[in-house]
């Protein structure tokens, strides 16, 4: 007989899953027990299953898996996503602040920010996906339900979504979301079936002087699981879809980019890119935190992950290298002269006296691993070499292999550029190796020149 199932209930903003762990299982997850799981009446009653499990990936702290009441799985959900960070530092799976883990629409990283708080990048949205395979590259389409028709744009957010725009308040309190929003969910264009919001605006009319309406309400018809008081994911499509809706001024990346920098941090500056990607100046509104934005080409954009270590060059200060993370992609892009352009945000770890807006910087960012550097072996300590990194040794965890000759091979957990300092018992003097890009396997996009421009304009940051 099956021993007691462990698990936790908890909620962000109403939308409520049971979370479970894998390695407490004492019977198979399938699709009927999560239905029996989630009922109302001979259930506990929840808008899914969050199911953690131990990474497959070192670098991750958890593989998280989402299902929804009737027993399919969901790629990503925002509220969803939250309530597992949150349980995984209280439950000590972790003790940092910012972490990875993996979805099955991808790594997505949080950033811890109180004890019951935080916030989530959602990556980049698209307008076209497989999930609406005849869809034009604007998302747009049309479909009919409850005997209207209904204009809307799909937005990809890891997971389908179809947002859809009423032009009140009144109008969207009174649509019956039970009756119409099976039959978009289901609607043969969604081959995958679809998540479907219905949104408006909130507040004052547009104006030249306020710009567009900055607010919005939505009501959301979650796939597998009908309408629920909130969705992080379908937020999201719809406000994407409010930007486009408000054509080229309001469709911004490097607003898009701001407000996912400055949500909630506290102490990182918070940055908007200009509307010129030739001197990609920025406006600094928080001088607590130094954010530099630069915007990448349309091939640069696709390997670059929130997370990845960079290095952001100041050529006034001497050329002077700041060690640096990407904290924020856009969600999208900006067109100048028919080019497409990503502005992409990064943060700087450190920074300088001689630090003012107005200089402008380019940025190198590491996008894989380097595989196959041969140390001697006393270099490596309890799995771990010593690396230099923007100036300081820090200590960095490896896989390796036994490479002969007292050598050893490090597999995995170098980042490209990264000085690996050998013992002076090598017989090295306290020399250093610094590891290449090489054989196809790892890269930095930009070269010697970097990405292209950046800059702090404005006035300057405080001394010290």
């Amino acid at each position: 007989m099956a021993g007691p199932l462990r698990f936790e209930k908890w909620q962000a903003l109403g939308n409520d899953y049971l979370i479970i762990e894998r390695d407490g299982l004492p019977f198979e997850l399938t699709p009927a027990r999560i239905r029996r799981l989630c009922e109302g009446h001979f259930g506990v009653f929840a808008d899914g299953v969050l199911l953690l499990s131990r990474p497959r990936d070192p670098e991750h702290v958890a593989d998280l898996r989402i299902y929804n009441p009737d027993g399919s799985e969901a790629e990503l959900s925002g509220n969803g996503a939250r309530e597992a960070i949150l349980y995984l530092r209280r439950r000590g799976w972790t003790d940092r602040d910012s972490f990875a883990i993996n979805t099955v629409a991808g790594e997505i990283r949080p950033r811890i920010t109180g004890a019951d708080t935080c916030t989530v990048d959602m990556g980049r949205a698209s307008l076209q996906s497989q999930d609406f395979p005849a869809g034009p590259a604007d998302g747009r389409g049309e479909v009919s339900a409850g005997g209207r028709a209904w204009a809307f744009r799909h937005v990809s957010i890891g997971n389908p979504q179809c947002a859809i725009h009423v032009s009140s308040e009144a109008e969207l309190e009174a649509l019956e979301l039970g009756a119409i929003g099976p039959e978009i969910e289901g609607h043969e264009r969604f081959p995958n079936r679809t998540n479907v919001s219905w949104y408006t605006e909130l507040g004052s009319s547009p104006s030249a002087a306020t710009g567009p309406s900055s607010r919005i309400r939505a009501r959301i018809f979650e796939r597998g699981v009908g309408e629920t008081l909130s969705s992080g994911t379908g937020a999201t499509g719809a406000a994407v879809a409010h930007l486009q809706e408000q054509g080229p001024g309001g469709a911004s990346a490097g607003g898009a980019s701001s407000a996912a920098a400055g949500t909630g941090t506290g102490t990182g500056a918070s940055a908007t890119s200009s509307e010129s990607s030739s001197s990609s100046f920025i406006e600094l509104v928080d001088v607590q935190g130094y954010q530099v934005v630069v915007p990448l080409s349309e091939s640069e954009i696709g390997n670059v992950r929130v997370g990845q270590i960079a290095t952001v060059t100041v050529e006034a200060l001497e050329g002077r290298k700041f060690a640096a993370q990407v904290v924020s992609l856009p969600v999208l892009s900006t067109s100048s002269s028919g080019a497409a352009s990503y502005s992409v945000t990064f943060q700087l770890e450190q920074t300088a006296p001689g630090l003012k807006p107005g200089m402008s910087a380019t940025a190198e960012v590491v996008v894989k691993q380097v595989e196959g550097i041969n140390v001697p072996t006393s270099a490596i300590t309890g799995g771990s070499v010593t690396v230099e990194r923007g100036g300081k040794q820090v200590s960095q965890a490896v896989t390796t292999g036994l490479a002969g000759n007292s050598s050893t091979i490090i597999l995995s957990g170098l980042k490209a550029g990264e000085t690996v300092l050998l013992p002076a018992s090598s017989n090295t003097s306290g020399a250093s190796l610094t590891s290449k890009l090489g054989s196809g396997r790892t890269g930095g996009l930009g070269g010697a020149g970097g990405f292209g421009g950046g800059g702090f304009p404005g006035g300057g940051p405080p001394g010290g």
